[in-house]
C-alpha cells in the first residue's frame, strides 16, 4: 500500500497545465520529496497542456482533483465558485482518510501541512479558509511576486464582491487581531489573508520581502509577517532535467550564441540588445548569434529586420518547458533581463524568473541588470557578464568584447552550486 499524503497543496495552476506558476508548485513538491494532495484549477481556457510537465512533481502526488471552475486571474465570482468547490473537496478527503483510518493530526486531518501559492490569487483564498476550518494545519503561504503590485509598481486592482466570502475573509483579518485594509481591492486582502493567518510567510528574495511588508498599513501584522517570514527563491530542478527532451538547435560553432527566453516587452526590453547588435561592425556581428524564444515572435521578427541584424538574430516561439530546459545547456552565453525599477520602490523586488532554470544549465549568464535587483545584487558564478539593463552602448560593447576576445571560462559545477 502507498503511504498517504501528508500534506495538502493548493495550487490553482499545477501540472499537465503550461504555466509559470503551476511549474514552480510543482518544483516545490519535488524539492520536499514528500508526497501530497493537491487541489489545482482546470486552465484549459486559459493555457495549453504539457503532459510531460506531470514529470516533475512524478508519484509525489498522491490524490489530485482538478477543479472545473470558471478560469479567471482574479475574477471575485470565479475565486467564489473555486472556494466553494474546493472546500467541499478537503472535507471529501477528510472523510475518505477517516474510513481507512489515515487520520494523524487534530480532531481529524490527514495532513500536517498546508502549502499555497499565489500567482494564481485564488490559491490563497481557498487555503485560507481550510486553515480557518482546520486551525491545526501548518500553513505555508508562498508569494512568487507581489499580489497588489504590478512590475512597475502600480497598483494591481480586481473588486471583491460583497458576500459571504468576502465578509469570511474580512472576519478572519479582523480576528487575528489585525486592523483589515480600507479597500475592495482583492489582491490587497489576498495579501493581508496569507499575512494574518500563515505559519510560514515564503517571499522569493529579500527586496520583495521588505517591498510587500513595507505597504501593510497595520505595523502589528507588518511585525508578525517579519517573524515568519522566509527567504524561497524558485528551486533549480537536478541536472537529468535538462536531459529528458532531445530537443536540439541548429548551432554555428563558428559563432557565439547567445540564448534568449522570454517576452519582450517594456520593462524586459530587448532594444539595447538589438540597438547594441545594430552598430557593430560587420565583421564583428558575423562571430555572433543571438536566438529569442518568445511569447510575440512574429512582432520581434518585424523588429529585427528594421533594425537590420537579421544576419545576427533568430527568433521562435516559446517551446515546452523541457525542451526549454534542454536548450539552455546548448548555448554559449544564456541572456537574463532584470526589470526596471518601480517607482514606489527603494530596491528591485523581481526576481528573474528564468534564473533558476538558467542556473541548472550549468552555462554562463549575461545580466541587463538592475543594480539594486536580487541578481543585480548577486555574486553568482554564472553571472560572468553584467551590464546596466537599458543601456544601449553598454550592449554594444559587451558584444564587441564577446565578439572580439569570446567568453571566459566557466565551470559549470560551480554555476549550478552557485
Amino acid at each position: 500500500m502507498t503511504d498517504p499524503a501528508r500534506r495538502l497543496v493548493i495550487a490553482y495552476a499545477f501540472p499537465p497545465y503550461s504555466d509559470t506558476s503551476a511549474t514552480v508548485a510543482a518544483k516545490r513538491v519535488f524539492e520536499r520529496g514528500e508526497r501530497v494532495d493537491v487541489i489545482q484549477n482546470a486552465m484549459d481556457e486559459m493555457r495549453s497542456v504539457d503532459e510531460h510537465l506531470e514529470d516533475i512533481a512524478g508519484d509525489l502526488v498522491a490524490r489530485r482533483s482538478i477543479l472545473e471552475t470558471t478560469a479567471r486571474f482574479s475574477g471575485w465570482q470565479s475565486i467564489e465558485e473555486w472556494c466553494e468547490e474546493g472546500r467541499a473537496q478537503v472535507e471529501t478527503w477528510i472523510a475518505e482518510s477517516a474510513a481507512q483510518g489515515e487520520l494523524v493530526t487534530g480532531p481529524a486531518l490527514p495532513w500536517t501541512s498546508l502549502y499555497s501559492r499565489a500567482h494564481f490569487v485564488a490559491s490563497h483564498v481557498l487555503a485560507g479558509l481550510i486553515k480557518l476550518d482546520h486551525p491545526d494545519l501548518h500553513w505555508e503561504v508562498e508569494f512568487s511576486d507581489p499580489c497588489s503590485r504590478d512590475v512597475t509598481g502600480a497598483e494591481r486592482y480586481s473588486p471583491a464582491a460583497p458576500g459571504e466570502l468576502f465578509d469570511q475573509v474580512r472576519r478572519a483579518v479582523s480576528g487575528a487581531g489585525f486592523m483589515p485594509p480600507d479597500t475592495d481591492n482583492a489582491y490587497v486582502w489576498v495579501e493581508y489573508l496569507g499575512y494574518s493567518l500563515g505559519d510560514e510567510i515564503h517571499f522569493t528574495n529579500q527586496n520583495q520581502a521588505d517591498y510587500m511588508i513595507g505597504l501593510i498599513e497595520d505595523p502589528a501584522l507588518a511585525e508578525r509577517v517579519r517573524q515568519r517570514a522566509h527567504i524561497s527563491p524558485h528551486p533549480t530542478l537536478p541536472p537529468a532535467f535538462y536531459h529528458l527532451s532531445d530537443a536540439r538547435i541548429a548551432i554555428d560553432p563558428e559563432r557565439i550564441n547567445i540564448g534568449y527566453f522570454g517576452n519582450v516587452y517594456g520593462t524586459r526590453s530587448l532594444s539595447p540588445l538589438l540597438d547594441g547588435l545594430a552598430v557593430l561592425p560587420l565583421q564583428d556581428r558575423a562571430r555572433l548569434m543571438v536566438h529569442i524564444f518568445t511569447s510575440n515572435p512574429e512582432e520581434i521578427v518585424d523588429i529585427v529586420e528594421d533594425k537590420g541584424v537579421a544576419d545576427s538574430v533568430r527568433v521562435g516561439p516559446y517551446v515546452p518547458y523541457f525542451d526549454f530546459l534542454a536548450l539552455t545547456t546548448q548555448f554559449d552565453l544564456l541572456l537574463a533581463v532584470d526589470a526596471a525599477l518601480p517607482a514606489t520602490a527603494e530596491r528591485n523586488p523581481f526576481l528573474v524568473s528564468k534564473w533558476s532554470d538558467y542556473k541548472g544549465s550549468g552555462r554562463a549568464v549575461w545580466l541587463m541588470e538592475d543594480r539594486t535587483s536580487p541578481l543585480g545584487q548577486s555574486e553568482d558564478p554564472a553571472l560572468v557578464l553584467r551590464t546596466p539593463a537599458g543601456h544601449t552602448s553598454a550592449a554594444a560593447q559587451a558584444l564587441a568584447r564577446l565578439a572580439r576576445q569570446g567568453l571566459p571560462a566557466v565551470d559549470p559545477v560551480a554555476v549550478r552550486a552557485g
